[in-house]
């Protein structure tokens, strides 16, 4: 079998794990093929850019997967036979779906397959969402899931077979496809949450000192890893309109000035030794609003008395930047108010009408002074 003939016997099984449609059996042929030859990791990865172009051609009107899978197998035929790769893929677009591309390539950076030796030979897909972007993807169980910025999703090739298990840091929102028999678990750095079916939240960025996970609907039950190793329970169950905050050891937490003052009512800083000392991992449960939680899906960004401190921290995630506070004082302002299609500028003038702080702006740097 030429070179040509033997790719076009596995871009099927391509495109049908791409529009989440692959059997089980062949899945397992699939997956034997990528584990065999880094260069069919490769052509793979180019395969997955002609997907989403051809996914993206089709965005402005209903996506017809038998339409797409014609352009697929006609961009794919660029195959080069002596290199067996594909060469760089020539994508012609309007202007609008030029910049959708753009955007939603940013967004995911990367769609990589990571080969590891474990038991049963798994292969590792990973989605990575840097700063200032924000992506929307699909499961292969059919589980929408939107990722914040600086924000990254890994699973593996034997996902959606006994359980369905993802592992996730910085932020992201779970619509979970109904699966009674295989339960659907996010995997944090010191918790999981377990569900069947169900809408919610988790924030868990390494930097941070707390993890949060929100439920909008349905129930999940959230199990703290330490506890669970050491065969101790300690889980609880969320109800609809519930948070779950989770304070680590570790991380910068952002404390309300009130709870920061001593004796002599003076300011502590809340990464000083005395706070880090009485910092204990505990769960804690509130009922909530969880619209505010969750606007980030939508495109908004939501203060709701937040100190400068945590504001810094979202602006610089949400725009991509690097904000310096010159001036401490300003860490004790709150601010509440929505941004929807604000460019950095304009938030930061909105923000300077509560604070009255001055800014400048340098490429991705932005410097406050009071």
């Amino acid at each position: 079998m030429d070179i040509q003939n033997h790719l076009e016997s596995y871009n099927e099984l391509i495109f049908s794990y791409f529009n989440s449609s692959l059997s089980k059996e062949d899945e397992k042929i699939l997956i034997h093929w990528l584990n065999k030859d880094v260069a069919n990791k490769n052509y793979f990865d180019e395969c997955h850019e002609v997907w989403l172009s051809t996914k993206l051609k089709g965005a402005q009107k209903d996506f017809d997967s038998e339409e797409a899978f014609l352009r697929f197998k006609k961009k794919i035929k660029r195959t080069s036979s002596e290199r067996y790769l594909l060469k760089r893929v020539s994508i012609s677009l309007g202007k609008a779906a030029a910049v959708l591309l753009i955007t939603f390539l940013l967004g995911v950076l990367a769609f990589s397959l990571a080969h590891k030796n474990k038991p049963g030979d798994l292969t590792y897909f990973t989605i990575t969402v840097p700063g200032g972007s924000k992506t929307k993807m699909s499961l292969p169980d059919g589980t929408q899931v939107w990722l914040n910025s600086q924000s990254k999703l890994t699973y593996a090739s034997n996902y959606n077979q006994t359980t369905r298990e993802v592992k996730l840091e910085g932020e992201g929102y779970f619509k979970v496809a109904h699966d009674k028999k295989r339960p659907f678990l996010v995997n944090t750095s010191k918790i999981t949450i377990r569900a069947l079916g169900t809408e919610f939240n988790v924030k868990c960025y390494a930097d941070e000192g707390l993890i949060e996970a929100t439920l909008v609907t349905g129930s999940v039950k959230i199990e703290e890893i330490a506890r669970k190793s050491n065969n101790k329970e300690n889980s609880v169950i969320l109800k609809p309109n519930e948070k779950l905050v989770f304070v680590k050891q570790t991380g910068k937490l952002y404390l309300k000035s009130d709870s920061l003052k001593t004796s002599q009512n003076q300011m502590i800083h809340p990464e000083s030794p005395a706070i880090k000392e009485a910092r204990e991992e505990k769960m804690i449960v509130k009922t909530i609003d969880p619209l505010p939680q969750i606007a980030w899906k939508e495109d908004k960004l939501v203060f709701t008395g937040e100190n400068f401190d945590e504001i810094k921290a979202k602006l610089e995630r949400w725009y991509g930047v690097t904000v310096q506070v010159s001036d401490s004082e300003l860490i004790s302002y709150h601010f509440k108010g929505s941004f929807e299609k604000e460019t950095l500028e304009q938030a930061l003038e909105a923000l300077t009408l509560a604070a009255h702080f001055k800014y400048k702006i340098y490429k991705d740097h932005v410097t406050i002074t009071k």
